[in-house]
């Protein structure tokens, strides 16, 4: 049989047969790859966790039913790994940025740390004496005839010619002649002239051993010696010999420089580390390799205006006399690390100056999380005193954790780059979400603040409004945050920590504005609703009567035992915990239905029972209990009553179901927070 003619061409028959195996290849790869592409699927399910929708904190590797209401499991919100600002690294990348970080350290009453200031020399004011001219007259010698002359007490400045107290000597000793002369019926008369006779020379201030010889002089001198009063250097001489000088004008002035003043220049940010008493050490340029030391003995009360300094003294003992007025100093001043006043000391912690970025009165910290891979995380922090080259931590960081100290801006920007909340925008990539949209778990937490921000709003007073602010504070950090989504928890925590730190800054600003500090609150909570979807405002407050709470939690703490008896499905605990909740109860409601609690055997019953209880009182603490009875949180199980639902009280926001007791212990929600303990 002849052959095609094509088929005789070897080329011919390979242009025909490559395109065919290649595509005979391909068709068989695809082959593969789709019945890989099951396992595959079944990999990322396997990676997928489950959870129920109506108890959120329940978390499986598998899909399957609720181990509590036996609902269908679903996936879990997926949202990105890690808080808002974390940066994850590899080992070389970090390496590559040179990230480099440094430990937070606690502070004690112990702590201490060397402020460096100028200081200058002066003379001690308390031991400098003016000499003035006491009478007219005329400079007739100088004994000392230029400054710095060393005088001992006692010894002459100078002598003064001057014609009144030439008479005034006259006066003294005429007065003593006629004395002498006279009888005894007008020696009393002229000894009291000669009594104001040596008066006028006291009031004069001629020293007492002057007026011992004029007593004794047979005839008056129209010349007197002035002395020096004290022993020192003489620091001014305003006069020449021959010079005319009238009461009153200065002649010398003496200071002793046993003793000198420092005086300090510190700065605004500095002040509340001064305190009287501090110890100080000092060299000066011209007397090197030796050290001075001082005590602060006065802090000044005005500020500077241009300097926006302060003065503070310091007491400078110069026994040998090498330290001199006018001399520059460079100071060390020792000042506690925790200004003074400061009573918590267990949380504040202090961190390098280079690990802040700051942009006006914010400041953002890095913090590396522990693990085998870097993965670092943005803060807001309150700023407390600077200390040096490290700065204390009022909020925002603990003891022990590690802080960048190098490369934060670069791990800033990586934030920046992907549209993520960073130091320059705080909110970037963070949805705003209508009002009373927030899961329950959360919106139930969040009214005593609210309550808290309406009290505030509402006086002036500095005291009451730090008062209503520490409740803010612990009723942030009260949150329970176990039963959060991811998503929800890592809003929680990024606005939970905004919350604490814009509080801490609220009080520091209270001393000078309280408006100010009540508008920093507000803000900050508006802020912190408008991103997690609850509201700001709208909480209303009513009067308490002291003994009407008192009386409602006295109630509460006897029926916190009734239901910890249901929740642990023991009817016999549940009936001698309602007979002594009848000893409390004051209305016929509450005692029949803890009489219906106390008689019955079985728990069905007792369980109805507890809900009218429950509802009674939760109705009770709404009117007249709120945030006056300790912890008191309202929960919630929907399975209870074929799905309609049943309220109960707790003093921890925490679910152990009384309704279903082991069957269903978990199951449930906060609802609402009606007191928190304060």
């Amino acid at each position: 049989m002849k052959l095609p003619t094509f088929l005789r061409t070897p080329r011919k028959i390979l242009t025909i047969l490559i395109p065919l195996a290649l595509f005979l290849l391909g068709w068989w790869f695809g082959l593969l790859s789709e019945k890989k592409e099951p396992a595959a699927t079944g990999n990322s399910a396997s990676e997928t966790t489950w959870t129920c929708s109506m108890h959120p904190q329940i978390r499986q590797p598998d899909p399957g039913l609720c181990p509590i209401c036996s609902m269908d499991l679903i996936p879990l919100e997926s949202g990105e790994a890690g808080a808002l600002r974390q940066v994850s690294l590899s080992a070389e990348a970090s390496a590559l940025l040179n990230i480099q970080v440094s430990p937070v350290t606690a502070l004690t009453e112990n702590d201490a740390h060397k402020i460096n200031v100028f200081g200058r020399i002066a003379h001690d004011e308390r031991l400098t004496s003016s000499i003035t001219s006491r009478i007219g007259g005329r400079i007739e010698k100088l004994y000392i005839d230029f400054t710095g002359t060393h005088v001992e007490k006692g010894e002459p400045l100078a002598e003064l010619y001057s014609p009144e107290i030439f008479i005034a000597q006259k006066e003294v000793i005429e007065a003593r002649n006629a004395m002498s002369d006279s009888s005894a019926a007008t020696n009393k008369i002229r000894s009291s002239l000669y009594e104001s006779a040596i008066r006028k020379l006291e009031l004069l201030e001629i020293p007492a051993e002057e007026i011992a010889r004029i007593k004794t002089a047979e005839k008056p001198s129209d010349r007197i010696t002035i002395r020096s009063p004290q022993a020192g250097r003489v620091i001014e001489k305003t006069v020449i010999e021959g010079a005319y000088v009238k009461t009153g004008d200065p002649l010398f002035r003496v200071s002793d420089h046993s003793t000198l003043w420092l005086n300090l220049e510190v700065y605004e940010g500095q002040i509340p580390f001064m305190k009287e008493g501090l110890p100080v050490s000092f060299t000066i340029d011209a007397l090197p390799g030796e050290v001075f030391t001082g005590e602060i003995a006065y802090i000044d009360h005005f500020i500077d205006p241009l300097k926006r300094i302060i003065q503070v003294r310091a007491d400078v003992p110069n026994p040998e006399g090498k330290i001199k007025p006018n001399m520059f100093a460079s100071v060390e001043v020792l000042v506690p690390a925790i200004p003074p006043g400061t009573d918590e000391y267990q949380n504040l912690v202090s961190v390098p100056t280079s690990a802040l970025l700051r942009t006006g009165e914010r400041a953002v910290v890095y913090v590396r999380i522990p693990g085998a891979d870097p993965i670092f995380e943005g803060r807001e922090i309150l700023l407390g005193a600077k200390l040096g080259n490290r700065h204390i931590v009022e909020s925002g960081l603990a003891a022990g954790e590690l802080v960048v100290t190098q490369g934060a801006f670069k791990l800033d920007s990586e934030l920046q780059l992907k549209a993520r909340p960073s130091m320059m925008n705080p909110n970037a990539g963070i949805a705003e979400k209508p009002a009373h949209n927030a899961p329950e778990d959360l919106s139930g937490q969040w009214q005593p603040v609210l309550r808290a921000l309406t009290r505030m709003e509402n006086t002036n007073d500095a005291e009451t409004i730090t008062s209503e602010i520490s409740s803010m504070q612990a009723a942030v950090k009260k949150v329970s945050a176990d039963t959060f989504q991811p998503d929800l928890l890592n809003l929680w925590n990024e606005f939970s920590n905004r919350l604490l730190v814009d509080f801490g800054a609220a009080k520091k600003q209270l001393p000078i504005s309280p408006a100010a500090a009540k508008s920093i609150t507000r803000n900050s909570i508006q802020q912190a609703a408008r991103y997690l979807g609850l509201p700001s405002s709208g909480s209303t407050v009513t009067s308490t009567d002291p003994a009407a709470a008192k009386k409602l939690e006295a109630l509460v703490q006897a029926y916190l035992p009734i239901s910890k008896a249901l929740a642990a499905d023991d009817p016999s605990a549940a009936a001698s915990a309602a007979k002594e909740f009848l000893k409390t109860a004051d209305t016929p409601t509450l005692q029949n239905t803890a009489e219906k609690i106390s008689t019955a055997t079985e728990l069905k019953p007792q369980r109805a029972a507890f809900e009218s209880l429950s509802n009674e009182l939760i109705s009770r603490v709404r009117a007249n209990g709120l945030d006056r009875i300790g912890n008191a949180y309202v929960l919630h199980c929907p399975m209870v009553g074929k799905n309609q639902g049943a309220d109960w009280l707790s003093n921890i926001p925490q679910v152990i179901n009384p309704y279903y007791g082991d069957a269903m212990l978990n199951c449930g929600s906060v609802t609402a927070t009606l007191s928190l303990e304060k």
